[in-house]
């Protein structure tokens, strides 16, 4: 992958996990910040899937199970719960 390509990648992946992290701080959310909550979880973990390690991946995927669970949906939280603790098993993460 090229130089430049793999910087884009990293900079949307920490971009976007941020500003989740910002939506998750408010203390109240519009419907139209949870989907943009939700979808910059989503897309922060598709980069980190592209140019991340192991931890970025179990990272990426806890912050996906934090954003369904304060979105009140807890089958899609355990099933990113689930896999954030496979990866931290796997590679011994802590």
């Amino acid at each position: 992958m090229p130089k430049e390509t793999h910087d884009c990648h990293r900079r949307m992946a920490a971009e976007l996990f941020n500003r989740v992290w910002e939506l998750l701080d408010q203390p109240v959310r519009t419907a139209d910040e949870d989907r943009e909550m939700l979808d910059a979880a989503h897309g922060s973990r598709y980069h980190w899937r592209i140019v991340g390690s192991p931890k970025q991946h179990c990272v990426s995927d806890w912050q996906v199970s934090r954003v369904w669970a304060s979105l009140g949906d807890a089958p899609q939280a355990t099933v990113y719960g689930r896999l954030s603790l496979a990866l931290a098993e796997q590679h011994h993460l802590g």
